[in-house]
Formats: structure tokens, C-alpha cells, sequence
């Protein structure tokens, strides 16, 4: 599984512009596929158990778009919240903290290239771990856990699991071909989206403001 990610990740699809592991679009990544292996594998049902004239003609709720829009727009204004930080310039006591910090906790200081702004930078694409995942973007938050990232990753993990547990149970409990993809209730797709809103709002707000100048 580590191997798998190491893998996407060299090749680009996690990592953004400061070379980090973007949550974001690991997200967008994950709920892309869950729907998208969901239909596939729903089709290909039809098609082998084929009573259907159109075996193709699958229905996908009006909340598993639901699911896949809160991903969206979370990736869009994650990105658009990080490109306003491009204003803020981070005080050196405040980045040699953060190098400090680093250091305590195992990281190796010299991956981290000249921040953008107020933004973490690593070097090269390979330099940050799994762990980037979940520490702040901004310079004096990169060795520190952001718990609103931890929150969304593990609301993220459910529902995808729960979908694929209940696409499996659709296709395990029926003979007949299947017209729609397994609905989400509104209760989980709303968690979701509190989660998402939570985690946006503390990217918005800045860890420390004592520690950036205007620019």
C-alpha cells in the first residue's frame, strides 16, 4: 500500500507546485476512484448477468455527486486559500523555530527549500513522506500534526470503505442487473461536508500572525 502511494506520489498526482503531498488531492483522488470503480464494476455486472437493453444505464445518486462536489470544492478553495498566503512573509525566528522543530521530531531540515512566502517548500518531489499528509503547509506549522487534516482524512477513509462495503453488498445480495449505484445517506454526506468546512477555516486562519509581516 506504502509502496503504491510512494509510487503516485513520484509521479506527480499528490504532490503539488512546493513539492508536498497534497490531502486535497488525495482526496479528490480517492472519491474520483471509489465512484468511477463503483460504476465500472456495476457495468461490468450488467453486462455478464445482461437482461437490461442498455446494461450501461446506471443511475448515480443525487449524493454520491454530492460527495464527489464537496471534494472538488474543497481541492479549489484549499488551493485558492494557499495562494493568498503569498502575501504574508514568515520572520526568521519564527522559520529557525520551525527548523528546530524539525530536527526534534526526525525530520530532516535541509528537504525543506526556501519557503514560498508563507508556504513550506521541499526541494524535490521525493523529499516529503507520507507524513507531510497530515503536518501544516505553513512554515512555522510543517512539524506539527494539523488536527483538521487528521479529522477529514479518517471522515474521508469511512465513507469511502462504507461505499465500497455497500457497492459489494449490492452486487453479493442480487441476481438481477442493477439500475443505480448504492445511495449515501444525507446524514454521512453532511459530515462530510462540516469536516471539509472546518478543515478550510483553520487552513484560512494563520497558525501565528505574531509571526508574519504584511507584505
Amino acid at each position: 500500500m506504502l509502496g503504491r502511494l510512494r509510487s503516485l506520489q513520484g509521479e506527480g498526482l499528490l504532490i503539488d507546485t512546493r513539492n508536498k503531498m497534497s490531502l486535497s488531492r488525495l482526496q479528490l483522488v480517492l472519491g474520483t476512484l471509489v465512484v468511477l470503480s463503483a460504476f465500472l464494476t456495476v457495468a461490468l455486472f450488467n453486462i455478464r448477468n445482461s437482461q437490461m437493453a442498455d446494461p450501461l444505464h446506471i443511475i448515480v445518486p443525487s449524493q454520491v455527486w454530492d460527495l464527489l462536489g464537496i471534494s472538488t470544492a474543497s481541492f479549489v478553495t484549499a488551493a485558492t486559500i494557499k495562494s493568498q498566503k503569498k502575501n504574508l512573509s514568515v520572520s526568521d525566528d519564527a522559520t529557525q523555530r520551525t527548523t528546530e522543530a524539525l530536527r526534534k521530531v526526525g525530520d530532516d531540515p535541509k528537504k525543506v527549500a526556501d519557503p514560498q512566502d508563507a508556504l513550506v517548500a521541499y526541494e524535490r518531489p521525493r523529499d516529503p513522506g507520507v507524513s507531510e499528509l497530515f503536518k501544516g503547509d505553513e512554515v512555522i506549522a510543517a512539524a506539527y500534526l494539523d488536527l483538521g487534516k487528521v479529522q477529514v482524512f479518517f471522515f474521508a477513509l469511512i465513507v469511502v470503505f462504507a461505499y465500497a462495503a455497500e457497492v459489494g453488498a449490492l452486487l453479493y445480495g442480487t441476481p438481477h442487473p442493477i439500475k443505480s449505484l448504492p445511495d449515501l445517506s444525507t446524514g454521512i454526506v453532511a459530515l462530510l461536508g462540516i469536516s471539509h468546512a472546518g478543515y478550510l477555516t483553520s487552513k484560512a486562519v494563520p497558525s501565528n500572525p505574531a509571526d508574519y509581516d504584511r507584505g
